[in-house]
């Protein structure tokens, strides 16, 4: 029979493998009944959060990620006190742009080691809110009827059938660039017509999608 030590390990890589498949059912299935989730600083996080708005605040966040990965960078368990903490880096892919943060994580375990009673995570509040900052306004431009993407580091927006790579100030974007984007709207929308003008702008046929893969 494992050790409530060798049951806090397995529980920690199940619950990496799972964070990052964003598999909630399974996710909360790990937890006690009385489970918190506490994300600090409380400026970024607020108050700690029980089971259901656990939940509540990750089926909203979902939607966001295209692709997300944890990286466990270190780990430490206290199977006296039933506690561990980990050191990660999260990359992830998200509707509004590239997402990077480091996290401290302080878990605590039920008596055996099987169950999650409680997660407090220090993030880096800077890259935190930054991507909130971001989905806020994402939201404000699909509010206009702007969709907003990004194709690499290049903010994209969708706005009456037209699409407009937006540069700003810095070096200019290479052909093969623009030709792998055209290439991606022409896939995606079955439109070929290009115009190359101060800014590029691609004419493309009834977009529904604004979560669209850059």
């Amino acid at each position: 029979m494992p050790s409530p030590l060798e049951n806090q390990k397995t529980l920690v890589a199940t619950m990496i493998k799972l964070e990052q498949s964003w598999d909630l059912n399974a996710v909360f299935a790990l937890h006690t009944l009385y489970f918190t989730h506490t994300l600090l600083p409380a400026s970024i996080g607020g108050p700690p959060r029980n089971n259901a708005e656990a939940r509540k605040h990750c089926e909203d966040l979902k939607p966001t990620w295209k692709d997300y990965k944890i990286t466990k960078k270190s780990e430490v368990h206290d199977a006296e006190a039933r506690t561990a903490a980990l050191h990660t880096l999260t990359v992830a892919e998200t509707t509004a742009g590239h997402f990077e943060v480091e996290a401290m994580w302080l878990l605590h375990f039920n008596e055996d080691g099987t169950k999650l009673k409680g997660l407090e995570q220090l993030v880096d509040s800077t890259a935190v809110a930054e991507l909130f900052a971001m989905l806020e306004a994402q939201n404000a431009w699909r509010r206009r009827g702007v969709c907003r993407w990004y194709f690499g580091c290049v903010p994209v927006d969708w706005s009456g059938g037209i699409v407009k790579l937006n540069f700003g100030p810095g070096p200019l974007v290479s052909d093969e660039r623009i030709s792998t984007l055209t290439f991606l709207l022409t896939s995606m929308h079955g439109h070929t017509r290009t115009t190359l003008a101060s800014h590029l702008r691609i004419s493309v046929s009834d977009p529904e999608d604004c979560n669209l893969a850059g």
